[in-house]
C-alpha cells in the first residue's frame, strides 16, 4: 500500500513539474497587438481588420495568417502606417515573414516578429528608424 501511495505522489509531482515546463505564452490576437501599441503611446488611425479582404485578394502574399490588421500612423504624411499578421503557429508566419523579407527593397526595411514568431509586423518604408523602434520594442514583449 505504501508503494502505491509513493508512486501516486511521485506521478502527481512529475505531472505538475512537466506541465510547468510546457507552459507557453498564450496566443496573441491582432486586437491585443494594436492595443499594446496604443497603450505604449503610439498613435494609430484607421485601424481595420482586413483578414477577409486580404484572404480574398489574388496577391501572392501567403494566406497562412489567422488575422491581418492595417493601420495608419499619423506621423507619416502619406496615409499609411503598417500591417500586423497573426498566425496560429510560427511556421505559418515564417512564410509571411519570408515574403516581406524578399520584398524589403520595395516594401521597406521595417519587418519584425514577436518573441514566439506568431506575429509579423510590416511597417511602411516612410517610417523613421526611431518610429520603427517604438513598434519593435512593444512587439518584442508580446
Amino acid at each position: 500500500m505504501k508503494f502505491v501511495k509513493h508512486t501516486m505522489a511521485i506521478m502527481l509531482l512529475l505531472t505538475v513539474v512537466l506541465a510547468g515546463c510546457n507552459a507557453e505564452k498564450p496566443a496573441v490576437t491582432g486586437k491585443q497587438v494594436i492595443e499594446a501599441f496604443t497603450q505604449a503611446g503610439i498613435q494609430m488611425n484607421d485601424i481595420k481588420d482586413e483578414t477577409a479582404d486580404t484572404r480574398a485578394s489574388p496577391s501572392p502574399l501567403p494566406k497562412s495568417f489567422k488575422e491581418n490588421w492595417t493601420f495608419v500612423d499619423p506621423r507619416l504624411n502619406n496615409g499609411k502606417g503598417g500591417q500586423v499578421f497573426v498566425c496560429d503557429e510560427k511556421l505559418l508566419c515564417d512564410a509571411i515573414f519570408g515574403y516581406f523579407d524578399i520584398l524589403k527593397g520595395l516594401a521597406g526595411p521595417y519587418l519584425y516578429r514577436n518573441s514566439t514568431g506568431t506575429v509579423v509586423l510590416q511597417l511602411n518604408s516612410d517610417h523613421t528608424p526611431e518610429n520603427a523602434k517604438q513598434y519593435q520594442d512593444v512587439l518584442s514583449k508580446l
